[in-house]
């Protein structure tokens, strides 16, 4: 058994830095391995870095997505855990952070890495018309294999869900 630090509620943590390393400190312990994924939920982390995202502070919004993001990345053991960060993920597409941005188009592009059980909140929120004004009006640092890969898994997902592409566009038109 590995020892743990309880980090309870760390969104509430007042200095920004903090909370900032914590959420970069889930998102390195989730990039390399899922070994990590049941003691965030054990204690809570994932809710508490989904907060974060949300925070005033920049580098506090970059870690989340960068925390959120790699908590589905291996698999889809925490997608309906992350489920309620979808519609703040959409909305960080538009943050002057050039870095969260991409962070947020990273998260996105894994929530449909593994499986299609976030497909219909994407679509919901407008995930893929808001990743399509990135790819088309960001002049900034956002990775284009992220936009990219978001885009074609996210279209492959939905005919695979017997879903028309070309209602998909149209509804994102």
């Amino acid at each position: 058994m590995m020892p743990v630090i309880f980090l309870g509620s760390f969104h509430l943590i007042l200095l920004q830095d903090i909370r900032a390393k914590i959420c970069n400190f889930i998102g390195n312990i989730c990039r390399y391995s899922h070994y990590f994924y049941e003691v965030l939920l054990q204690h809570d982390l994932i809710s508490d870095a989904i907060k974060c995202c949300k925070d005033v502070d920049k580098n506090v919004r970059k870690f989340a997505c960068f925390a959120v993001g790699n908590a589905g990345f291996h698999n889809d053991r925490l997608y309906e855990h992350l489920r309620p960060c979808v519609p703040l993920l959409v909305d960080l597409l538009r943050d002057s952070e050039e870095k969260t941005r991409a962070n947020a188009a990273g998260a996105l592009g894994n929530f449909v890495r593994n499986s299609s059980a976030l497909t219909k909140d994407l679509i919901k929120h407008g995930a893929l018309q808001e990743l399509l004004n990135v790819v088309e009006n960001d002049t900034g640092d956002v990775n284009p294999y992220f936009k990219k890969h978001f885009i074609l898994t996210f279209l492959y997902r939905q005919t695979l869900q017997e879903e028309s592409l070309y209602s998909l566009l149209v509804t994102c038109a």
